[in-house]
């Protein structure tokens, strides 16, 4: 993602991203991964580059299915989103240890939160990302009108809220107590076009298999 974003603002990714951590087409299908720490300060430091507000929203129009591995497939396969999300939430350890994703019921509809505590609390490029990559998925199985009921961020309020109103389809509640999305009942629960069990089970099981290497 980060790689891209850089190409995206004009920066030449190969002066920015260590060559130690990540060159494209190195070490693939190996199963080392990159530290979420690493991929976190790497960000921080693409947003002083930037100098754009919303380079975290930015870094989420990047996002395939394959930088998550196993688990960005299995969930582009589930039959819908509550699956796809629950899943997700099962598996979210396999991409970030000090990050809980937790799934609950909201008035009737689904609420999907990133928990941290207070010592590892993400920055306002890192919150964005995250909800933002989320959202990004959920609308490659679902399609681009899926819109959230609600949009909580803990990060401050933005000088311009424009682009986070643009991106989630509904304006931001900012400074608020936690982040996450909320999706509709009827959203998450509808049977998807692109939905295929066996390959969200075979890819499932390699999911479980890293993280069995992870204990």
């Amino acid at each position: 993602m980060l790689w891209r974003t850089l190409e995206f603002y004009g920066i030449p990714p190969q002066e920015n991203i260590p060559r130690e951590i990540y060159r494209p087409g190195v070490g693939s299908g190996s199963p080392r991964r990159i530290s979420l720490a690493d991929y976190f300060q790497l960000l921080v430091q693409v947003a002083e580059r930037v100098e754009d507000p919303a380079v975290g929203l930015r870094s989420a129009e990047m996002l395939h299915p394959s930088h998550l591995g196993a688990l960005g497939h299995a969930f582009m396969a589930s039959t819908t989103l509550r699956e796809a999300i629950e899943r997700g939430a099962r598996y979210n350890r396999m991409l970030a240890e000090n990050v809980r994703m937790e799934v609950a019921e909201e008035a009737g509809n689904l609420k999907v939160s990133y928990i941290t505590d207070d010592s590892s609390r993400l920055t306002d490029p890192q919150a964005d990302a995250q909800l933002a990559s989320l959202l990004s998925l959920c609308r490659l199985n679902f399609g681009s009108r899926l819109k959230p009921l609600a949009v909580r961020m803990r990060r401050s309020p933005p000088e311009d809220p424009t682009p986070w109103t643009e991106v989630f389809g509904v304006p931001v509640e900012f400074a608020a107590e936690e982040n996450c999305l909320v999706l509709a009942r009827q959203d998450v629960d509808e049977e998807l076009t692109v939905s295929n069990p066996a390959l969200a089970a075979l890819h499932e099981d390699v999911v479980r298999r890293h993280m069995a290497c992870l204990l």
